[in-house]
């Protein structure tokens, strides 16, 4: 039997991970970052120019099209701010954790800027969460 174990997070919370460049992986919990974005723990909304920003990787398989052809077809959903993830060094972004489907159709629309709350590098680690398979 193989039981879950799921801490900084519940079952019901968005979360976010990735490979960090010295190979360890990083969950953030992405609905306890909203939560604290919209009560200003981060400061105000960051109006990101599209050109700062990598341009979408489709061969990864990460992105839904339906879902991004949903979105332009429904442009109010692109005034929702993402999340992101601050840089170590505090200059720029690490990666965007909530976001990458509407990032992706202001792509493909041309817009000139994206909205992101930017969570510091200091402080993601209080919205980290571990997900681990336990075989027992």
């Amino acid at each position: 039997m193989t039981t879950i174990k799921i801490s900084g997070a519940t079952i019901n919370d968005m979360t976010f991970s990735i490979v960090l460049d010295g190979g360890e992986e990083v969950t953030w919990n992405v609905s306890k970052i909203r939560k604290a974005a919209e009560r200003g723990y981060f400061g105000p909304i960051v109006r990101v120019p599209m050109e700062c920003l990598p341009p979408p990787d489709y061969s990864t398989g990460n992105l839904e099209l339906d879902r991004i052809a949903w979105i332009k077809d429904h442009p109010k959903v692109l005034h929702e701010p993402g999340l992101a993830i601050g840089a170590p060094d505090d200059d720029g972004i690490l990666c965007t954790c909530d976001g990458n489907h509407r990032i992706t159709a202001l792509w493909e629309m041309k817009a000139p800027h994206f909205d992101v709350w930017i969570v510091p590098w200091r402080v993601q680690h209080r919205f980290r969460a571990k997900i681990e398979l336990i075989k027992g």
